[in-house]
């Protein structure tokens, strides 16, 4: 792994931004890589990534994809935020972490939080947003490869997730990542960009696995700290559990908060 003192070396050249994230009554640090492509290729692999839709061809490399603001980890840590009183007595992890946004959000409000990524550069710069906002009694990163998981794995109450199905592997195996870490009666919430997304392939997966899935269609957001518009909310859950207390209780509060997002954050709302 890259040792966290060596990153904070690198951002002392102008390179990182230091944020306020406020929801409310909470506020925390966000940190912000200035300029991506200037870090070093450190992590192995030797991959690219191709991101479109809307916007020109442009190949980011993926050992940096971490290190790129991702607007889907701003509306995860609003739903999050909003579920205060749910989320703070949870057990937290954070797939596919990157900076870990959601995850400082959870672990801000008293959640038990781990941030779990494959990119060592990632999980250094996650310890650095973990010191930044004092969390490190709440707060842990940890080695997580969805090709090749650990025999056993520690479950949670709430698996988060953002922007982690933009190819059909990594669908496939997020979900059958997400069915060995998640709780018998807990959720798993993912928000991804709809432009680059592919629900139907961890859909079918997840039916396979035993997992319920209710996907929730943000309209056009608007926030200033977004600059795409259009998310998926995926809600993700133990089929066998469905009527069980926990389940039933944080699905009701979830969707609420959903229906509030989409009153607060519609663009329709603010013309």
């Amino acid at each position: 792994m890259v040792d966290a003192s060596e990153l904070e070396r690198c951002f002392e050249s102008q390179n990182l931004i230091e944020k306020q994230f406020t929801f409310g009554d909470d506020s925390f640090v966000i940190l912000i890589v200035r300029d991506p492509e200037s870090l070093p290729k450190n992590d192995p692999l030797g991959l690219t990534f191709t991101r479109n839709r809307e916007r020109l061809l442009h190949e980011y490399d993926i050992s940096r994809l971490w290190a790129y603001e991702w607007d889907s980890g701003y509306v995860l840590s609003i739903l999050l935020l909003y579920l205060k009183s749910f989320v703070c007595s949870k057990s937290v992890i954070e797939l596919g972490a990157g900076r870990g946004l959601p995850g400082i959000a959870a672990a801000h409000i008293g959640a038990d939080v781990t941030l779990t990524d494959f990119s060592p550069s990632a999980l250094s710069f996650a310890q650095l947003m973990i010191k930044a906002n004092s969390v490190q009694d709440n707060c842990k990163t940890a080695f997580l490869d969805w090709t090749n998981l650990p025999t056993t794995l520690q479950t949670y109450e709430l698996v988060i997730a953002c922007d982690v199905l933009y190819t059909k592997g990594k669908a496939k195996s997020f979900a059958e990542t997400l069915v060995r870490v998640l709780e018998n009666e807990g959720t798993g919430v993912l928000i991804d960009a709809e432009n680059r997304t592919f629900p139907a392939e961890f859909e079918s997966t997840a039916k396979l696995l035993g997992l319920s899935v209710l996907q929730h269609h943000l309209p056009r957001v608007h926030h200033p700290l977004c600059v795409e518009n259009y998310f998926i909310c995926t809600e993700v859950w133990h089929t066998a559990a469905e009527s069980l207390p926990k389940r039933k209780q944080f699905r009701t509060a979830f969707q609420e908060a959903v229906k509030w997002f989409t009153r607060s954050y519609s663009c329709q709302d603010q013309q």
